[in-house]
């Protein structure tokens, strides 16, 4: 995968983790922030769009980690692992698994076409 279909779920993610940590910005203000944090490719700029987001500058400035520490709570006496052989965890009907996930892409496509 290359191109648009591999920028669109990175650009995504990126657009995600930025609204997640201050949901007061703006479209433009979140267009501005990814193209500026851009790594040219050295290619004519209608191959490349602004280039390559660069995670690192892009949350450079940012005001607060995207995960905050937390103490975990100890585990009660009787806890001991599964054995090898358990049956843990819950099935998943992997065509609803697959409609979810084209659902979601279907989001991030139409929140970066109002966002862009």
């Amino acid at each position: 995968m290359s191109g648009t279909s591999m920028a669109t779920p990175v650009v995504s993610g990126c657009l995600a983790v930025l609204l997640s940590q201050d949901s007061s910005l703006g479209s433009k203000q979140l267009k501005s922030q990814i193209i500026n944090s851009c790594t040219s490719l050295n290619e004519r700029s209608e191959n490349q769009g602004a280039g390559v987001v660069n995670l690192s500058k892009l949350f450079k400035h940012n005001r607060k980690p995207v995960l905050t520490p937390n103490k975990s709570r100890p585990l009660p006496d009787n806890a001991r692992p599964l054995p090898d052989n358990a049956d843990s965890g819950e099935r998943i009907n992997q065509q609803d698994f697959i409609s979810s996930g084209l659902i979601f892409m279907l989001f991030l496509i139409l929140l970066l076409i109002r966002v862009i």
